[in-house]
């Protein structure tokens, strides 16, 4: 069995540094040493890939860094509405989706993107404590 790390833009390849298993069938199937910022990327590559397809996210992910998401949701969110116009709305839905689904917190409680990597990141948080 192969391990697999996957960094936005980049493509999936092996590495010593594992963080999740390919072919487990879901995307909660994390060893206990992956951090907030690897789930929270890798559920932002996911909702791009799942709304665009995975070439088109690979370009968004080119011009748009899902990094800028880590530091500063707002200006990450803000960079996909002027990139995407009147598609950004269905756009930032699927990606709080998967953040949502990621960390198993309700998505009818946020109104932005911003509040959803807060609550995110409270619950990640909480469960490592």
């Amino acid at each position: 069995m192969k391990l697999y790390v996957t960094l936005g833009s980049h493509d999936s390849f092996p590495s010593p540094i594992i963080h999740r298993l390919r072919g487990m069938g879901t995307h909660r199937g994390y060893f206990e040493g992956t951090t907030f910022n690897q789930l929270l990327l890798d559920a932002i590559t996911r909702g791009l890939a799942s709304f665009l397809g995975k070439e088109t996210s690979r370009a968004v992910n080119f011009y748009v860094d899902p990094h800028i998401a880590l530091k500063d949701p707002r200006r990450y969110s803000e960079s996909l509405n002027k990139m995407f116009g009147i598609g950004f709305n269905d756009l930032i839905s699927r990606i709080i989706a998967e953040v949502c689904t990621q960390y198993s917190i309700e998505e009818k409680d946020l109104k932005s993107f911003e509040d959803c990597v807060s609550a995110a990141k409270r619950k990640f948080l909480e469960q490592r404590t």
